[in-house]
């Protein structure tokens, strides 16, 4: 009987333990996230966040793309063609400077992701946005 009680009780601290750790990974997981989303313009290393989480990379990877719907890849493009969007409907940067300030390594590379991600090119982008 006393053996049960026991079971009972050390199985009662290690779901409390696992709960406090799974908030503390639910709040670092959130800098994460708003890490990618503040610094989307340099270069990221997702080998250093999923340090960051005490998680392996692949381990970061498929816990990223649970709780997002979207691989960190996938995440950081996402957001790098939000802000180009912004930039394209907002003023006159060039598609380039664009490119550049939005972390894309070079305009063609910019060009070819913008299209897939949107159907448009970043010209044609701007031109439909701003009414023309």
């Amino acid at each position: 009987m006393i053996e049960i009680k026991l079971n009972e009780l050390f199985i009662t601290i290690q779901r409390l333990d696992d709960t406090g750790r799974t908030r503390k990974q639910s709040k670092n997981f959130e800098y994460i996230i708003n890490y990618i989303s503040d610094n989307y313009h340099s270069k990221i290393l997702f080998k250093n966040l999923a340090g960051q989480l005490n998680f392996s990379y692949d381990y970061f990877q498929h816990y990223f793309k649970d709780i997002t719907g979207l691989s960190p890849q996938q995440f950081l493009i996402r957001r790098r063609i939000q802000a180009a969007k912004v930039m394209l409907t907002e003023g006159s940067v060039s598609c380039t400077d664009i490119a550049y300030r939005c972390g894309f390594s070079n305009s063609a590379q910019f060009s070819a992701i913008f299209k897939r991600e949107t159907g448009l090119s970043p010209q044609q982008y701007r031109k439909t946005a701003q009414g023309g």
